[in-house]
Order: structure tokens, then C-alpha cells, then sequence
């Protein structure tokens, strides 16, 4: 009688399905979710070229100005 007084809930275990199951519905997020994704690789890629370019721009910055003074 206690029992019918309580709902257990259980989590929602992907495994039981299976790994082909659960890559197959990963997959299918990913096609879904395509724009979303190129839009975050996007964002990342142009950070991390704009943080490479300004690994090299640093040194080359200074260098530049103390050469213009110079002359």
C-alpha cells in the first residue's frame, strides 16, 4: 500500500537501445542542428585565426614603430 503512494522515476539510459541507436540519434541531432553548428565552428575558427595572427602581430607591431622612428 505504501508503494502506490510513491512514483519512482528512472533515467532515461540511451544503452538499453543499444550503441547503434544512440550514435544513429546523435547523428540525426547533428543533421538537424547543422546551421547551428557551422555557425559555432564559424565563431571559433575566426577567434582562433584572429589569436594566431595576433601571436605574430605582437613582436612585429613594436618592431615596426621603433623602425619608423629610426629613420
Amino acid at each position: 500500500m505504501i508503494e502506490d503512494d510513491f512514483t519512482f522515476y528512472e533515467p532515461d539510459n540511451s544503452l538499453k537501445k543499444g550503441y547503434r541507436s544512440l550514435f544513429s540519434e546523435i547523428f540525426s541531432e547533428f543533421s538537424k542542428n547543422r546551421w547551428l553548428i557551422f555557425q559555432l565552428f564559424k565563431k571559433e575558427f575566426v577567434a582562433l585565426k584572429q589569436s594566431f595572427i595576433g601571436v605574430f602581430w605582437a613582436p612585429v607591431l613594436p618592431l615596426v614603430t621603433v623602425g619608423q622612428c629610426s629613420c
